[in-house]
């Protein structure tokens, strides 16, 4: 019984150490926790888990049942639910990468062709440097002559803008003068039209049916248009207005951003609408953690309700129940075995693979609550999958090395 009993704790112990080291990997691989937090996470779940599983029977029997949880319904449900944060939180975190690296890949090829075409321009450009100096001579010689050119023509710009004042004070002279004109050599012709239509509406009045006699009037009115003559004086000047006065345009241009301030413009729209999205997964992740203790609780639940009740749970068939029927059949008392057709369904050995009908209907609603959670689950890794895989064949396809050889010299031929 010593010898049992050392064993047992040999056994827990190592079982304990394997545990804490479980917990720190997933700390540090899954949950991303720096080194030394996990590590202090570790060693506090480390040294309760290797004495617990060591030298207390309640600690492992609650370990030992844990196991048995996860496949319960909460256990269930929190398995789903961890997974289908993992299928929703890294597919989209790739596609935010593959994003990055593909507007970096752009850009970089980008940045690739400019400095091939500086260095292009510049081995083109070395050979020409003698000449540029002689040019430079000769631009300095030309912008001497041309100062010497503006300042004869200061003068003459000066007396142009005197002549344009004046020409312009003209015109605003012209304008005044038309309307002016317009108003004052009109005003005739319109005194007379009124008399002449005045004398013609009365005639018709009093006349009645002699009143044709009246057209007489109207010809007469006709003599009106002599005194229009001071207005075609106000048309020349209208004429020459119109000829003279024009305007003009300015045309404005706008400067547009770099092919990288465009890319990153998109990629901080993109990361604004994961970012969302993002951090719920996140608290859901983090969530998780309790769900955990849950499943302790549940499995402490059971332990407790499975010794204080003997109705909790209790289908199986274990020795003990082999040694009391012994006992009783030696006593001549009645037995329990063999068990009837319907007890057979609901009473199962320990070790046996069958189930109970109970636990089958548990088993089925489980399996299909799996299989659709399994279905969404392997929709979105196929979308990740394809994405990934499209992203592959583009690169493989645009991935093409250029190299622009530079000439070893430059010719230059000058004729004439």
């Amino acid at each position: 019984m010593y010898e049992n009993e050392v064993m047992k704790n040999i056994l827990g112990f190592i079982a304990g150490m394997g545990l804490s080291l479980l917990l720190y990997a997933w700390l540090c691989l899954h949950k991303d926790y720096p080194p030394l937090y996990a590590a202090v996470f570790g060693i506090i779940g480390g040294v309760i888990l290797t004495l617990g599983m060591a030298f207390s029977l309640s600690v492992r029997c609650l370990v030992f049942l844990t196991l048995p949880q996860m496949f319960s319904k909460k256990g269930r449900n929190f398995l789903l639910m961890y997974a289908a944060v993992l299928v929703f939180t890294y597919p989209v975190a790739n596609f935010n990468t593959n994003m990055q690296v593909m507007a970096n890949s752009a850009t970089c090829g980008q940045e690739l062709m400019i400095n091939e075409t500086m260095k292009l321009v510049q081995f083109a450009t070395d050979p020409l440097a003698a000449v540029y100096d002689a040019l430079k001579e000769l631009l300095l010689a030309i912008k001497r002559f041309a100062r010497m050119l503006m300042k004869a023509f200061k003068a003459l710009i000066r007396a142009l803008k005197e002549i344009c004042a004046a020409v312009a004070k003209v015109f605003k002279w012209l304008y005044s003068l038309v309307d002016i004109c317009n108003e004052k050599m009109g005003a005739p012709y319109r005194k007379c039209k009124k008399a002449f239509d005045d004398a013609y509406s009365d005639c018709r009045d009093r006349l009645g049916i002699f009143k044709f006699l009246c057209e007489i009037v109207d010809a007469a009115s006709n003599l009106c248009h002599i005194v229009r003559v001071g207005e075609l004086l106000c048309a020349i000047g209208g004429a020459v207005k119109d000829l003279v006065v024009s305007s003009v345009e300015k045309a404005t241009t706008g400067t547009s951003r770099s092919y990288t301030e465009v890319k990153d413009a998109i990629m901080a729209e993109i990361k604004a609408k994961i970012e969302s999205f993002s951090g719920v997964m996140s608290v859901l992740d983090n969530v998780m953690m309790l769900t955990v203790f849950t499943i302790f609780t549940k499995a402490w639940s059971y332990r407790t309700r499975y010794l204080t009740k003997d109705k909790y749970d209790n289908y199986y068939i274990t020795e003990y129940v082999h040694e009391m029927d012994a006992r009783r059949k030696e006593l001549g008392r009645e037995c329990i075995f063999p068990l009837k057709e319907s007890e057979n369904l609901k009473y199962i050995p320990l070790t046996s693979f069958k189930v109970t009908a109970k636990e089958g209907r548990k088993m089925l609603k489980g399996l299909a609550f799996w299989a659709f959670g399994a279905y969404y689950s392997a929709i979105y890794l196929i979308m990740d999958y394809s994405l990934y895989w499209v992203l592959d064949m583009v690169s493989r396809a645009l991935n093409v090395k250029t190299s622009a050889e530079i000439p070893a010299y430059l010719q230059l031929h000058v004729n004439g």
